[in-house]
């Protein structure tokens, strides 16, 4: 079951990931950061409220309440201006299969963390999503794909949201695992709103009059979706592969962002991206 959350989470992800990059050209990236999450909370909290799960069946451990408030204050804002800039500054069909590096971080995580030993096709699925990045960020006579995503501003935001995105997912798993999925996805977002906000304010005050109100709401539907199945899916399933799973976003964003913002999609990339589908499909499959 957690297979088919994590499978609707990324297919929910991928179109998000569009109106996104759209969004990131008209509203600074900090505002568009709160705005987003706090479009999506009023759905959470009615899902929250229909499955009983908006206040804690439980008494919630220290291990909860610190991997929440990291995750507000510090992670989930701090994840998502790295993703924004990203969006902003690089090719959406370039930035999001960089992505794909994060499950491959959250396995090595789940074997440190929480002692999920991977099996010997998820470190062959690992390899073929390696080599795929290699790949697509790489051509003839330019072999070297950390200068040339690091000379990129797009990709280096890119490759950074690797170790953020990590950073935030392993802190929400074990906020979840310490509660509830729409529990700990409704506190969670809510306290991450409120520390954008403030922040936004501070650095960028009234930078947010040219919102497209329309697509951040559609926004806010698809974020609140994509969020309950992933948190569903982590909850049930062993992280590393919930994450590979979840990272077919980043092909398919990829391949809708090509057409969308018209970045083509020359016969390498498209092998590449191929090979990171399968490679991912491969990872979720070993569990």
């Amino acid at each position: 079951m957690w297979f088919f959350y994590a499978l609707s989470s990324a297919l929910l992800a991928s179109f998000r990931k569009v109106n996104d990059k759209h969004l990131s050209h008209a509203v600074n990236h900090l505002h568009l950061a709160w705005m987003t999450k706090a479009s999506s909370l009023p759905l959470l909290g009615i899902m929250a409220i229909a499955t009983q799960q908006l206040w804690p069946s439980h008494a919630l451990s220290p291990a909860f309440w610190t991997s929440t408030l990291l995750c507000a204050l510090v992670a989930t804002p701090l994840d998502t201006a790295v993703y924004l800039q990203s969006l902003k500054h690089g090719q959406l069909s370039k930035t999001a299969p960089l992505l794909t590096l994060w499950p491959v971080v959250m396995v090595i995580i789940g074997v440190v963390v929480l002692g999920q030993v991977p099996s010997a096709m998820a470190v062959l699925a690992i390899l073929l999503i390696v080599a795929s990045v290699y790949v697509l960020n790489t051509s003839r006579g330019h072999g070297n794909v950390f200068r040339n995503i690091w000379t990129d501003r797009g990709t280096r935001f890119g490759l950074i949201g690797v170790g953020t995105v990590a950073f935030n997912t392993t802190l929400g798993a074990i906020g979840v695992m310490n509660s509830s999925p729409l529990f700990f996805a409704f506190w969670a977002g809510l306290g991450a709103v409120i520390t954008q906000l403030i922040l936004a304010q501070i650095i960028a005050p009234n930078q947010f009059r040219h919102a497209h109100m329309r697509m951040l709401i559609q926004n806010g539907v698809i974020q609140c979706f994509a969020t309950a199945t992933y948190l569903q899916a982590v909850s049930i399933g062993p992280i590393g592969y919930v994450s590979a799973v979840r990272s077919l976003a980043s092909p398919l964003s990829a391949v809708l962002g090509a057409r969308v913002f018209r970045e083509g999609l020359g016969r390498r990339k498209v092998a590449a991206l191929v090979c990171i589908v399968i490679g991912a499909i491969l990872l979720g499959a070993a569990a």
